[in-house]
């Protein structure tokens, strides 16, 4: 525990004295959680997407590729919904698993 309150201390120590700190205390917290193991890649992908729009095509291009990975995520959470609709009216009951993260 006292390790992990030095980590947590020193996180937001350098939070809240730099500007620059790239890591916030939260996340510290966050990042130990079973869901977040799970999707920790995607979330990196995000990020990853993100910071390479925005430095090779700046805000103007991060602004043009927002609708499409609007449209990846709403795309994403229909094919959910429609497997949620098929496995009610013809798998009453058994259902299968959508996600497996």
């Amino acid at each position: 525990m006292a390790l992990g309150a030095a980590i947590g201390g020193i996180l937001v120590f350098g939070h809240h004295r730099f500007s620059w700190w790239p890591l916030h205390p939260v996340g510290f917290g966050v990042v130990i959680t079973h869901s977040a193991n799970m999707g920790i890649f995607s979330i990196f992908l995000v990020w990853l997407f993100k910071a390479l729009l925005v430095r090779f095509g700046g805000v103007q291009l991060y602004k043009k590729a927002q609708p499409f990975f609007i449209g990846m995520l709403c795309a994403y959470a229909i094919g959910v919904f429609l497997s949620f609709i098929v496995d009610i009216i013809w798998f009453p009951g058994q259902g299968h698993l959508v996600d497996d993260w």
